[in-house]
């Protein structure tokens, strides 16, 4: 089932997401696919903006065919809910979003970590971990209403059986983005040909999103990738668009917080289909 349109009053299809599984790139894809390309991401925060930016509601809802972003879990009363006209919802391995949202962490707040040893910085990533695999999910979006990361995951699974929903597995993006984003199209009622989905594709590759993003913090243009309190993790080179592949898990975390992260997120990773990295299959 496509996103329903011309249903009275349901505009916005949510590009959903728990935080760094690959919602920008999703964004800015969408963005290239509506608008062209783009030499800068004020297009994307305008045309397919972030709900959790949004001051005034109804500022969301300025074109027929709305695209916003959320990383809020589906749930009744949500904001602006009954306006939803469907969802695409990306999801990622549990295991490489820990370690992404472990490198924004580190991006936001570098400014309090420089004076620490180095051995200190590591402690705080460890009890960083630790947390977060207690909480299955980063204690800081539980505050702000996106619940864990299993939680978040089965609220868009559900919400399958009341509204029109594309799931996207990250790392299908990545492996087969042509692919991914033409049912993308299809879902949402874009009519693209596949040389414009070739090239929205190729003008939003992690390359080109990370040429951006460099271009932003050079100029200090103020946006979604440059913010002055940010300066310190970008001296250090801490970066928004930080990999942009599988297996960080595998090559970040240690042998035993590995294991640790595998037993917290077994069930959901099984039903996802997402291979255990110590039967030699999985994340890479």
């Amino acid at each position: 089932m496509s996103v329903q349109w011309t249903r009275d009053g349901h505009r916005i299809c949510w590009l959903a997401s728990y935080p760094k599984s690959g919602n920008t790139w999703l964004r800015f894809l969408l963005t290239n696919l509506l608008l062209g390309p783009q030499a800068d991401t004020t297009g994307m925060e305008r045309r397919v903006p972030d709900l959790h930016d949004a001051t005034d509601l109804s500022q969301l809802l300025t074109h027929d065919r709305a695209f916003v972003k959320s990383h809020l879990m589906w749930q009744p009363g949500m904001p602006l809910g009954d306006a939803t006209a469907g969802f695409v919802y990306v999801v990622r391995n549990p295991l490489d979003v820990l370690v992404s949202n472990l490198n924004y962490l580190f991006l936001q707040s570098y400014d309090q970590l420089a004076p620490l040893a180095e051995t200190e910085r590591q402690a705080f990533a460890d009890r960083y971990v630790d947390t977060y695999l207690e909480h299955r999910g980063d204690p800081r979006w539980l505050q702000f209403g996106m619940g864990s990361w299993t939680q978040h995951e089965q609220s868009w699974s559900s919400a399958n059986e009341t509204v029109p929903g594309l799931t996207l597995r990250y790392e299908n993006l990545l492996a087969r983005p042509t692919r991914e984003v033409a049912r993308i199209c299809e879902f949402v009622g874009l009519e693209r040909t596949p040389e414009q989905i070739e090239g929205a594709v190729r003008d939003s590759s992690f390359e080109r999103m990370r040429e951006i993003e460099e271009q932003e913090i050079r100029e200090r243009q103020s946006g979604f990738f440059y913010r002055p309190n940010f300066a310190a993790g970008h001296r250090q080179g801490f970066r928004f668009m930080n990999r942009g592949r599988e297996g960080l898990a595998r090559r970040r975390l240690r042998p035993e917080q590995l294991q640790r992260a595998e037993q917290a997120f077994e069930e959901p990773m099984r039903q996802l289909g997402y291979a255990s990295t110590a039967a030699g299959a999985g994340c890479s």
